[in-house]
């Protein structure tokens, strides 16, 4: 996981971060980004594109506890790894991995559906 500050960027006064990160039911990486101010004051909650489990990455509302709580507390309390960076070039060859990976399997669903649409038309005539 990484939690990356694209307010460096110029990209508005709140700011925002990204967030790489795989889904620990079906091993989906997803890359996402939300505000500061919702990470901090509010409630950001992660739907997976693979399982549609929600991954909740902040509550300072007391939605799911009574005190606030984020990833990074999260993951100290089950003991896993993550990390920040704030390194503009290690982002880039992070995104652009798992950006080319998400690329290939989507390609690869398709083409798999789209074979089994094939198989089912040639049964249907």
């Amino acid at each position: 996981m990484c939690i990356r500050d694209r307010s460096q960027l110029g990209e508005g006064a709140g700011g925002f971060y990204v967030i790489m990160f795989t889904c620990g039911v079906c091993e989906e990486k997803h890359v996402r980004s939300f505000t500061k101010k919702a990470y901090h004051e509010g409630v950001v909650l992660i739907r997976c594109q693979g399982c549609d489990n929600n991954h909740l990455i902040a509550d300072n509302l007391g939605w799911f506890r009574n005190e606030p709580v984020n990833i990074e507390d999260l993951m100290k309390e089950q003991g896993k790894p993550y990390g920040k960076i704030t390194n503009n070039e290690e982002i880039q060859k992070m995104l652009g991995e798992t950006l080319g990976k998400s690329i290939e399997k989507f390609q690869q669903k398709q083409q798999t559906k789209e074979e089994q649409d094939e198989k089912q038309q040639n049964k249907n005539e």
